[in-house]
């Protein structure tokens, strides 16, 4: 199957943006598991439910602050098997405990998509920095 030219740049320019934000870290403030909403879900979905939105989160900071709302590309994703309860498991964490918010691009935590507006100001004022450097 031929790649129209388009998507191959797409692809391509996705993936140095990717390898920009692997390269970086995000905070993971060590109070997390004191917010109400952590707590709550917790509770309900206990460690595994803790693990999934961690995973989510690095996901979403992977792809540049959004991910599809796609419940068998998450499981292929996390490794988990294609079981009902997974997925369940997975929407959970995404509609119920108010962590993320959905729109018709997919779904996004409003923290993470602050911090990378700012990981990516941040690096395009160094770019214009270095840029009037070498002129």
């Amino acid at each position: 199957m031929k790649v129209p030219k388009a998507s191959l740049t797409n692809l391509i320019l996705l993936m140095m943006r990717r390898d920009k934000f692997e390269n970086h870290w995000f905070k993971h403030d060590f109070t997390a598991s004191s917010d109400n909403k952590i707590i709550k879900l917790e509770s309900r979905l206990g460690l595994k439910g803790y693990a999934v939105f961690w995973k989510l989160l690095e996901q979403i900071y992977l792809n540049e602050g959004c991910l599809e709302y796609n419940l068998e590309e998450l499981l292929f994703t996390f490794r988990l098997d294609n079981s009902e309860s997974n997925k369940e498991l997975i929407a959970s964490v995404i509609n119920d405990f108010d962590l993320f918010k959905i729109d018709d691009s997919g779904f996004f935590n409003v923290r993470a998509q602050e911090y990378l507006e700012y990981v990516l100001s941040k690096s395009k004022k160094a770019t214009e920095s270095a840029n009037k450097r070498y002129q």
